[in-house]
């Protein structure tokens, strides 16, 4: 993409730049984040999630927006795992849910630790790549 748009608007003080230019921008980055929901929703549902755990997983993803990018990694996931445990038939929520029908603690903890496990590692990866990648704001 040619940046002479952008130095134009620069070197005019950004007085080209119209409420027509913002909409249009903004139309366009709300089309793009639909899209993006969407494709993910589909993609979650190709691999075996359920429907609660996608719209969970869309619910996480709106939630996590405000959150920065730790938020938009996990929103996700826990938003897919409160799905999952509100009502289905597989997955690490349901797990839960039988181990806490059968008063098996044990059953219930490990499903716990596994969740707490697999969102320390996700949480560790994005901030070593925010880390990395973003090495010159510190």
């Amino acid at each position: 993409m040619d940046g002479s748009p952008v130095c134009s608007s620069w070197a005019g003080d950004f007085q080209q730049v119209t409420w027509v230019t913002l909409v249009v921008l903004g139309l366009l980055t709300a089309i793009s984040f639909v899209i993006d929901l969407v494709a993910t929703a589909a993609g979650a549902k190709r691999v075996g999630a359920t429907k609660l755990a996608v719209v969970g997983a869309a619910v996480g993803t709106l939630g996590g927006l405000f959150l920065g990018l730790p938020g938009l990694i996990l929103g996700p996931f826990v938003g897919a795992v409160v799905g999952e445990f509100v009502g289905s038939d597989r997955g690490l929520g349901f797990l839960i849910n039988v181990g806490r029908g059968q008063y098996d603690t044990a059953l219930v903890f490990v499903a716990l630790f596994t969740l707490i496990a697999m969102a320390l590692a996700l949480y560790g990866t994005v901030v070593l790549v925010e880390r990395k990648l973003l090495a010159w704001q510190q």
